[in-house]
């Protein structure tokens, strides 16, 4: 009995030459880890990560106004993770996007997903630039990480926009709504003094 492997992790069994069929790897069915290593993958997600925060540290120093620079990083950022999911996919997967066949439904998923990149990118920069939440830094790193360390899975996906889509409807949002939060509880922290004072002042009326 021998087998042959074909793409997409497809493999055909055969004895003494005459085929029996097809059956599917188990790669292909179970996400695992592009490069093979949990090590690298960390390692590769934190070295994106602490880029994209040096980066938004250091663009308050290289332009007066705010608003374009965070549109402008936003975009960096926003094609940055982009380039970065198709690469992964193009180079260490075989299940990937066929073109230009599948560019109207792969287009408009990426150009949401960008959106989404952009707004995190500009919201935590205009709260770090315009109102010094240090947490905005700390929340990016996370986010970064996080979703460098996802793409950098593969296989398990009916499609090669499974993750893009997931980010788009789930995972940004909820980020996003995990940045509100942190900046609240930092903004509250702040003003302590003045909440004491301010429910000190309820209790005694």
């Amino acid at each position: 009995m021998s087998t042959i492997r074909l793409g997409l992790d497809i493999a055909f069994v055969s004895i003494d030459g005459i085929p029996l069929g097809a059956s599917l790897q188990p790669l292909q069915l179970q996400p695992h880890l592009a490069l093979g290593s949990l090590g690298l993958t960390v390692l590769i997600a934190t070295v994106v990560a602490l880029t994209a925060v040096s980066a938004f540290v250091l663009q308050g120093r290289a332009a007066d106004n705010r608003r374009r620079i965070a549109i402008i990083g936003g975009l960096i950022y926003a094609v940055a993770l982009l380039s970065f999911w198709a690469g992964v996919r193009i180079l260490f997967w075989r299940f990937a996007a066929e073109f230009p066949s599948d560019l109207p439904f792969v287009l408009p998923i990426m150009i949401g997903v960008g959106m989404l990149f952009i707004t995190q990118w500009g919201g935590a920069t205009i709260l770090y630039l315009s109102y010094r939440f240090r947490i905005a830094g700390v929340w990016l790193f996370a986010t970064t990480w996080g979703t460098v360390y996802a793409f950098l899975f593969v296989g398990g996906e009916g499609t090669p926009t499974f993750f893009l889509i997931l980010w788009l409807i789930y995972f940004g949002p909820a980020t996003l709504g995990v940045l509100a939060v942190l900046a609240g509880t930092e903004l509250a922290v702040r003003n302590r003094e003045r909440l004491i004072t301010i429910v000190q002042g309820i209790t005694e009326d």
